[in-house]
Order: structure tokens, then C-alpha cells, then sequence
């Protein structure tokens, strides 16, 4: 069983007219619908058979009565059905925008939504100020792959110590311009520093890993979603390449590599010129990648900063170019690791 932590917004009630014996709850009934901004939550996706998918409870569709889960404020809910409604209007700094919002209906008649990574704008979630749901799109879906659906927070936490030509230091020391080991291209000056104290707690606990636990001499705790490196021949059976990058979260095994949570961490970013490998106390992991929605969750002062530095990110994050390895699957990922 995989818990994938993201987020969402939480209806207010219960669904229009649901009922748990209907199959097509769904549909129009959702036409125009108002979500609050406000209901911004996270959540956990508990895939049960690490399929990458969370399946739905409703019969019409195939899927029946899974065993897949989503946790939302604590609370374990069975999905009854999904949705998804074209062009629906949200609005973020006074800019109107419109894209497809999924919709997952529960079996109590509470629901949640949300956009897909692709189509969530440069700005904080607390910049939305108004959501409606659009028009039904027809289908019928079994379940929606959480791949499309997750949440690219990527950082160290503070303490942590990464290799320089000057030794280990700790990643919040480090200043624009202050040479860092990379695997790949030597000593590389850093271009951006950026910091975010946020509860270190639920779906934002940092991993812990323990000391030889991926070849690690010291403890290094990191974000859910910073990426590490795994190489050897399980990747090249399962991803078609020795060296894959690996989300931390989905390496938890419950003995060398942990979640800890705290009741607060500084969580730390380095960004150099492209996508680079560090090394932390011999565990080799990911530099910053500026996603769209990795540039959302920076403070605004943050993102302005790093945009000046790198002006055409503003338009297009694609512009920063490719990560250093292959990101893998959850699946892919404790395959690799088994």
C-alpha cells in the first residue's frame, strides 16, 4: 500500500442530490457548481495495490468495490465516483483562466476537486480567489491515475550538509554564487537560494534517511518529494536505464528510511543553471526543477527573485529543460528499491 500525498479542494456539503445508490451522481448535476478557494486541503492518495491508480466504488464502470482510499483532513474516504468537468473558470491574481477540474465523489456525499499538475497556474494556491465548475465531459471513468495528480515539493531540510570544493556545508548557508559538487558537471556556482518553514507534519513530514540507508555515511532528511538517485540493475530491468531518479516518499520502507515528523522544518531549495545531482553525505539526490508547480509554492517575494535570475521560466518552466535522469512511476520506484 502507497500513501502519495497532494492536495485538493474540499466541496461544502454534500454533493447536489447524491445518493450512494445512484451510479451517476456526476454528470450535469455538477454543471456551474461553486467550490471555495478556502477548502484548500491536503490530502493523501492510498493506492492499496501500488497500481498508480485510485479506483472507484461505483459498478456501472467495471471497477466495484476497491480497496483504494483518500485521506482527506484525517478522515479515510472510499471514492464513489469520478468526474471531470470541461472549461471550468477559476480565477488567480485577477486573472481569469479555464481549464478541466476532476471531481471525486465520496461514499458519505462530501467530494473534493482539483486541477491536473499540467493546468495549475505560476501563482500560491491562497492567489485563487473563485473556482466553478464547468460543463460535464460525457465519460465515464473507473478511477484516476495519481501520476497527473500529485505534488512536486522539492527541497533539503535545513542541516543538511552538501559536498562542496570546500568540504560539506550546510545547505542553509549556502549563498548565490558559492560553488557546489555536482555529479555530472564538477564545482557549479549556486544561482538561487530560497527557504520555506512550513508544519512538518502529515503529508509534509520530511523523510528520514537513516544512516546506510541508500549508502549514506550520515542521517539526511529531505522534502516527501525531493528526488534521489538509485542505480544498478533493477533499474535497467524495470526502467530501461541504470540510473533513475526516485521521489523520497515512495521509498519509505518503515526501518532505514522513514518519515519524521517534527512541528517544524525549514525546508531548502538550491538551483543552479540546469537540473543537477548533489551529494548529501554520500546519498546522491536531486538540485531544485522548476516545475510550474514547484515555482506555486514559493513565497511571492521567492519567485520573483528566482524569475529575474531566470526570466523566460515566467512564461514557460519547460524553458529550464529536463531533469538529470529519468523520474520514475511509484511502482517503478519500490520495485527498484525491493
Amino acid at each position: 500500500m502507497a500513501d502519495i500525498a497532494s492536495w485538493a479542494w474540499t466541496g461544502t456539503g454534500t454533493w447536489p442530490s447524491f445518493s450512494v445508490s445512484n451510479q451517476n451522481n456526476g454528470r450535469a448535476l455538477g454543471n456551474g457548481l461553486n467550490i471555495s478557494p478556502g477548502n484548500y486541503t491536503s490530502i493523501l492518495w492510498r493506492d492499496a495495490n501500488n497500481n498508480g491508480v485510485i479506483a472507484d466504488n461505483d459498478s456501472d464502470d467495471g471497477s466495484g468495490s476497491g480497496t483504494d482510499r483518500v485521506v482527506v483532513n484525517g478522515v479515510v474516504k472510499r471514492v464513489h465516483e469520478t468526474a471531470t468537468y470541461n472549461n471550468s473558470p477559476f480565477t488567480v491574481r485577477g486573472v481569469s483562466y479555464t481549464a478541466p477540474i476532476d471531481v471525486w465523489i465520496f461514499t458519505d456525499g462530501t467530494y473534493m476537486v482539483r486541477l491536473r499538475d499540467v493546468n495549475i497556474p505560476a501563482a500560491h494556491w491562497k492567489k485563487v480567489t473563485a473556482i466553478r465548475l464547468g460543463t460535464w465531459d460525457g465519460a465515464e471513468y473507473s478511477g484516476s491515475n495519481i501520476a497527473t495528480r500529485d505534488n512536486p515539493f522539492v527541497c533539503f531540510t535545513a542541516g543538511t550538509c552538501v559536498e562542496t570544493p570546500d568540504g560539506p556545508r550546510p545547505v542553509e548557508g549556502l549563498r548565490a554564487g558559492d560553488l557546489v559538487l555536482t555529479l555530472d558537471h564538477g564545482p557549479q556556482p549556486l544561482l538561487w537560494s530560497g527557504k520555506r518553514l512550513v508544519r512538518g507534519t502529515g503529508a509534509a513530514a520530511p523523510v528520514l534517511f537513516q544512516p546506510g540507508a541508500l549508502g549514506n555515511s550520515d542521517a539526511v532528511r529531505v522534502s516527501p518529494h525531493h528526488r534521489v538517485l538509485l542505480t544498478g540493475w533493477k533499474a535497467e530491468l524495470f526502467a530501461g536505464t541504470s540510473e533513475v531518479l526516485v521521489t523520497a516518499h515512495h521509498l519509505v520502507d518503515g526501518k532505514t528510511i522513514l518519515r519524521d515528523p517534527c512541528d517544524l522544518v525549514l525546508y531548502v531549495h538550491l538551483l543552479f543553471m540546469r537540473h543537477e545531482l548533489l551529494d548529501t553525505a554520500g546519498l546522491l539526490s536531486e538540485s531544485f526543477h522548476p516545475t510550474r508547480y514547484a515555482l506555486d509554492q514559493l513565497a511571492d517575494q521567492e519567485r520573483q527573485d528566482l524569475l529575474t535570475r531566470i526570466p523566460q521560466l515566467a512564461q514557460d518552466p519547460r524553458h529550464y529543460g529536463a531533469t538529470a535522469r529519468r523520474c520514475v512511476t511509484s511502482w517503478e520506484a519500490r520495485a527498484i528499491a525491493a
